[in-house]
């Protein structure tokens, strides 16, 4: 049970925020704003979508399954695709400015140049508004985290030898 809500918890983390993009603007007050972008948006979160969603029908497979090795054959293909949602989001996490700036026109040119020209802004009316800054979103922590929970709850199953189980018997 806990590989698919691992699982389940690696596709609901595509659709949260896996960047952020923070800047502080300044009218009269300095004015902060956070923009979140979802990791469905960048090609890390459409291969973690993917590697999850396969890995809740191979949960939901092994559970099916009476006999053992059904379930093994079941529960080691979902497993490999668990690993490739958690190696997807760990480069999206690398790749977060690619992310927050994919839909900015400039993209991280537009990001470098706002970047220069507070240190430079910064510099010449001697003040320290902070610069455009990115980091990491919850999603993508929730993602990772439902991965590593999916293969536990994964290797849970591949251990599994009870043959009272029911379930739905198939290739007998």
């Amino acid at each position: 049970m806990s590989a698919l809500a691992g699982a389940l918890l690696g596709v609901i983390g595509v659709f949260l925020p896996w960047a952020q993009l923070t800047s502080v603007g300044s009218l009269v007050a300095p004015t902060v704003t956070t923009v979140g972008v979802a990791g469905i948006r960048h090609w890390t979160g459409l291969a973690a979508l993917v590697a999850s969603g396969v890995a809740v029908l191979g949960a939901l497979g092994a559970g099916m399954f009476e006999d053992a090795p059904s379930r093994r054959q079941a529960g080691a293909v979902a497993g490999l695709r668990r690993v490739l949602a958690v190696v997807a989001a760990l480069i999206g996490f690398s790749q977060r400015e690619a992310i927050a700036t994919g839909g900015l026109p400039g993209g991280r040119e537009a990001l470098a140049f706002a970047r220069d020209f507070a240190a430079e802004f910064n510099r010449e009316f001697d003040l320290s508004i902070p610069p455009p800054r990115v980091g990491a979103g919850g999603g993508v922590f929730l993602t990772v985290a439902g991965g590593a929970a999916a293969a536990i709850g994964g290797l849970l199953v591949l251990r599994q030898e009870a043959p009272h189980r029911r379930g739905l018997r198939f290739g007998h």
